[in-house]
């Protein structure tokens, strides 16, 4: 291009007035159900929470959004991006059974009734009237086992279809079966089944207590649904002659998209049933289609917030586009999450251990790095700020409106600014829920390079471990501040020289070099911006316009120019040395 410009590189290594009003805004990428008033990839700012969910009604944007205009008082730049990836049902943990994939069933050795199937490793757990909603596809010579069922454990291979009757000799490995998610704890007889997820708004932790059991199909049956695996309860619901259920959010009355189906049969009072759902994700493209709408606002914003289980691809789609806004003098941070532990279940699941977690997390963007992004973690529990239903929020919300509250440059994990707002890792007895780096250390390490969370002893709360950039070892972007504090300087620098293209300039008559006047002057009015962005964020800051540049002839001139930071020291360690001594001095 050869339209005068100003170009700034922020090399991975050692090394007037600044436009600061877009600090501490964040912007969200996130689903959510959307209305007319908040169509896909088109950026708009809110600053307060009803408005934003009365345009967003429900999803992971509404809740991010709500939580960083209530903690930061400040208001966010939302974007509700397309999502190719639907909700779905899952069970707690995603292997069971097979996942999504199935297990193939090898035997029938009982015919029943009730008919037994041969499932190697299923990983379902049997408890005392538990059962799990399974589905049975392809069976040839029995073919009676195909349908959906209520399954119960009988050992580590064998289950127990409910009022199955095996009807033949079964072929060998003919069949798949699937596990729905769905289980059930209770004498009932009606088989609960999932319906379409094409409208599922968010994660949740469906539990539906059976209040007064009955005859499904007959009025009589009152239901009692929660979203978060039991912490919060609606009130009460006549089931009526109605044989499927879609629950609704409290406060807000807007519906989840869960679809639960009851076969005939009876409930009975004090069962209960329960299903984990997650809700819409972005893919690559959909998140491409996102960030090209942010680059196009000219609505103000300063850090980026991504939802959703991050990968070194998705990571890469983000680096590439915030390097690419440095060309436009724009210079954000993002931050991004990996996937959290498996939820725990009111049921009888096996859940992930910390250990095992650990291992997955530790080894998953090892070959990944850039100064642009952080990635936190697993979750931590959040009361939504809406609707009262806790929610598993990631890290990265936590660690982005910590980091957009307080100054540039100072450390997330800052101990003195308090404990993270609405935010828990324990279950109500205290043991750890979500990992705990001071219980569970392992992977808050700068060779790993993800976000933590931790609590202290003596200390109420929940704190940030390292506010890690995802940087490659021996980088200077070691926190996110190295990040921001550079960012803002970049940015002052950026627009000071903006002003100065084109003006023309004195140079030596013999080697075609700026004079040292000319360069020194140019040189203090990058300074001063600089100084003012990050005043009290660095522990210095050094602009130089370069004296050495050789433009002859009447062509266009380029001056180069280096900005340098020193950061301020963060201190990680305070090792106390105690002693018995004869006299104090």
């Amino acid at each position: 291009m050869s339209a005068p410009s100003t170009t700034v590189s922020k090399p991975n290594a050692i090394a007037a007035q600044a436009n600061q009003s877009a600090i501490g805004i964040l912007a969200i990428v996130a689903p959510c159900l959307g209305s007319a008033n908040l169509p896909a990839n088109t950026p708009q700012q809110y600053s307060d929470t009803g408005a934003l969910q009365s345009a967003g009604q429900e999803g992971p944007l509404v809740e991010f959004g709500a939580y960083f205009i209530e903690e930061a008082q400040l208001p966010c730049l939302v974007v509700r991006p397309t999502t190719t990836t639907a909700g779905s049902y899952s069970p707690a943990d995603p292997a069971l059974c097979g996942g999504t994939a199935g297990l193939q069933v090898a035997a029938v050795p009982s015919n029943g009734p009730p008919a037994h199937i041969t499932v190697t490793g299923h990983g379902l757990v049997g408890g005392t009237n538990v059962s799990y909603v399974v589905t049975i596809t392809g069976a040839t010579g029995d073919t009676a086992i195909n349908g959906t069922w209520d399954a119960t454990v009988v050992d580590a291979n064998t289950l127990s279809l409910t009022g199955v009757t095996g009807s033949g000799a079964y072929t060998a490995n003919s069949a798949t079966i699937v596990y729905t998610g769905v289980s059930y704890t209770g004498t009932g007889t009606s088989v609960v089944s999932v319906g379409s997820a094409a409208a599922i708004a968010d994660d949740y932790q469906v539990l539906v207590n059976v209040v007064t059991g009955g005859t499904l199909g007959v009025a009589g049956i009152i239901l009692q649904v929660s979203l978060d695996g039991g912490a919060l309860f609606g009130p009460q619901i006549q089931l009526g002659t109605a044989m499927t259920l879609t629950p609704t959010v409290p406060v807000t009355g807007v519906s989840t998209g869960v679809v639960l189906n009851f076969g005939t049969g009876t409930f009975v009072t004090g069962d209960q049933f329960a299903v984990n759902v997650t809700g819409p994700r972005m893919n690559s493209s959909d998140l491409t289609s996102a960030l090209a709408a942010l680059k196009a606002t000219k609505l103000q914003w300063d850090c980026l917030l991504v939802h959703g289980e991050t990968t070194s691809a998705l990571v890469g789609v983000v680096d590439a586009w915030i390097t690419g806004l440095g060309a436009i003098g724009l210079f954000p941070f993002a931050f991004m999450n990996t996937r959290h532990k498996y939820l725990p279940n009111t049921q009888s699941y096996q859940v992930e251990s910390d250990a095992s977690f650990q291992t997955a997390m530790s080894s998953l963007l090892s070959s990944t790095s850039t100064i642009n992004v952080a990635v936190g973690t697993d979750a931590a529990d959040m009361v939504s700020p809406i609707s009262g239903v806790t929610k598993p929020q990631p890290i990265s919300l936590y660690l982005a409106t910590r980091a957009e509250s307080t100054p540039i440059g100072q450390d997330a994990a800052y101990v003195g600014a308090g404990p993270l707002g609405l935010c828990s890792i324990n279950f109500p007895n205290g043991n750890s829920k979500w990992h705990d780096e001071q219980v569970q250390a392992g992977l808050d390490s700068t060779t790993i390079r993800l976000v933590t969370l931790r609590t202290f002893p003596r200390r109420s709360g929940v704190y940030i471990c390292n506010p890690y950039v995802l940087s490659g070892n021996g980088s200077p972007y070691v926190y996110v501040q190295h990040a921001r504090t550079m960012n803002a300087a970049c940015q002052a620098a950026y627009d000071e020289m903006t002003g100065l293209l084109s003006a023309g300039y004195e140079r030596s008559t013999t080697t075609g070099k700026i004079t040292k006047r000319q360069a020194l002057d140019w040189q203090s009015r990058g300074q001063q911006v600089i100084n003012q962005a990050v005043a009290g964020q660095v522990s210095g800051t050094e602009f130089i316009v370069s004296q050495n540049d050789i433009n002859l002839g009447n062509g266009p001139a380029t001056i180069t120019c280096t900005l340098e930071n020193e950061a301020l020291g963060y201190v990680k360690k305070f090792p106390i040395t105690s002693e018995f001594v004869n006299t104090l001095t």
